[in-house]
């Protein structure tokens, strides 16, 4: 998505610079699912 007035191009879904989102046309990488092995050293 990008702003009328300044032409900034953001993510609709998070409203974050859609330049830190990786490459990932249509998918927001700031609500992407963590690895299991995250989960489990978060989780201990």
């Amino acid at each position: 998505m990008s702003c009328f007035s300044c032409n900034h191009h953001f993510c609709w879904m998070c409203i974050g610079d859609w330049k830190t989102h990786e490459n990932n046309y249509y998918e927001c990488s700031k609500y992407r699912g963590q690895p299991q092995s995250q989960l489990e050293t978060i989780q201990s």
